[in-house]
């Protein structure tokens, strides 16, 4: 049985995902009261960043990539902003996207970002966000990802 206040408060989770990755998602959830959304914030800008600074091409970097993962943390910045207007019950688990975004390691995965942007989509979906378009995907600033399949949305 999970211990944290987090899940304790947490009547549902995110849907449509694989068993294994809610699995880890669980796990995440488990410690994310010590966390702030704005410290994960930072966190995942400076993930960003380090992947900016890698070649493209090595371990899988690649624009249609890097894009995406710029697009998950826009789609961060814009959640924290407005982190007050999120359900309660979604909270921890956003946080808990956050923290994969930053802790799985998509550069040795054929899947790229794919997974973080699934996540993030599932996380959205039961905070009731799945009815707007994705930033990512409307900003001129990034180019068009064709091989998302989910929708990241927000407020």
């Amino acid at each position: 049985m999970h211990t944290s206040a987090a899940l304790r408060s947490i009547d549902s989770t995110p849907p449509g995902l694989p068993e294994s990755t809610l699995e880890i998602l669980e796990r995440l959830v488990e410690g994310i009261d010590d966390w702030t959304p704005k410290q994960l914030l930072v966190l995942t800008q400076r993930h960003r960043q380090r992947l900016q600074r890698l070649p493209l091409g090595r371990n899988g970097n690649s624009a249609a990539s890097l894009a995406l993962a710029g697009a998950i943390v826009g789609e961060f910045e814009a959640l924290v902003a407005g982190w007050d207007t999120i359900p309660r019950h979604a909270r921890p688990w956003l946080k808990a996207a956050m923290l994969y975004f930053i802790d799985c390691d998509d550069q040795d995965s054929a899947m790229g970002f794919q997974d973080d942007a699934d996540v993030l989509t599932s996380c959205l979906r039961l905070a009731d966000f799945d009815d707007q378009t994705w930033k990512g995907q409307t900003d001129p600033h990034v180019p068009p990802v064709p091989e998302h399949r989910g929708r990241i949305t927000s407020r």
